[in-house]
């Protein structure tokens, strides 16, 4: 498998993306994906918002975004990551968290952080493989330079 990765595209990715909201544990109708991306839109550049495809599906998304600070350098945070039950261990997580590394590098971060929840055992372990250290309780972060 080649991972494909590209940004999302409103236009034809809410419906999926919106599915894969229901698989994480929050669902997310159509409408509500609209109205928060144009409130990401209005705050200008700071997003990323991608998605993994397999044979034009999407199986995944990450939204990455970059915190700036007066008194240290900031860090990028994965706000959401998810790929589809059936598409999962078949690389795609990684592709779109290396895609989250990519994007954090092009916006001058050496930090990468994400939060997790206590139930998501599998995710946990997933990020450690990852190179991600558990900061805090359900608090990973990975050192990017």
């Amino acid at each position: 498998m080649n991972p494909s990765i590209r940004p999302l595209d409103p236009a034809r990715d809410l419906e999926a993306v919106s599915a894969l909201c229901d698989e994480l544990g929050y669902p997310t109708p159509v409408n509500t994906l609209q109205t928060r991306l144009a409130a990401i839109a209005a705050q200008g550049a700071g997003h990323g918002l991608f998605v993994a495809q397999d044979k034009g599906q999407v199986v995944g998304w990450v939204h990455i975004y970059g915190v700036r600070l007066l008194d240290s350098p900031g860090y990028a945070e994965l706000g959401g990551l998810v790929v589809s039950q059936k598409a999962r261990r078949g690389g795609w997580g990684r592709a779109l968290v290396e895609a989250a590394q990519q994007w954090a590098l092009q916006e001058g971060f050496g930090r990468l952080r994400l939060y997790s929840g206590p139930q998501r055992l599998d995710a946990h372990r997933f990020y450690r493989r990852l190179g991600f250290e558990e900061k805090h309780p359900h608090m990973f972060q990975l050192h990017l330079r």
